[in-house]
């Protein structure tokens, strides 16, 4: 029988592939753009209360508009204010990130915000929304797991 010589070279692969593991975990993390949005938490505030709007919605719009700076950020802020009384959450990112003359005809067609969206949430053309109510929605689950704590 022979005697095979262990020189760690099983250990020593584990190793690596655990380093690379955490190596691409932190390149990931680095990039993520909901953490990016979080790092600017403060200011993100400061724009909900004077524009009036839900911290998780201005969380959630600065997803989409993360490579824009701090002040043209805080001008569409101020826009989707105004387009919210007009046309709703939804719709009112989806005619910020998307196409306006969409979400001003899906609203005509209805007498409700809520009921305009429903119509039309399903089109490509309302992307924007969608995500909008996703990233709102986990902005705004993180912020109370935040507060619960």
């Amino acid at each position: 029988m022979a005697h095979v010589a262990s020189g760690g070279g099983a250990w020593r692969g584990i190793v690596l592939l655990g380093t690379i593991f955490l190596a691409a975990f932190v390149v990931m993390r680095s990039q993520s753009r909901f953490l990016q949005v979080e790092r600017e938490a403060v200011v993100l505030h400061a724009l909900a209360r004077n524009n009036d709007l839900d911290p998780a919605s201005v969380f959630a719009l600065r997803e989409q508009a993360i490579d824009l700076s701090a002040e043209a950020f805080a001008a569409q802020a101020s826009a989707f204010a105004s387009l919210l009384r007009e046309l709703g959450e939804p719709l009112a990112a989806v005619a910020l990130f998307g196409s306006a003359d969409f979400a001003r005809q899906s609203r005509a067609a209805k007498p409700e915000a809520l009921a305009a969206w429903q119509m039309v949430f399903r089109a490509p053309a309302a992307v924007a929304g969608q995500r909008f109510l996703l990233m709102r929605e986990r902005f705004a689950t993180r912020a109370a797991a935040r507060n619960k704590n």
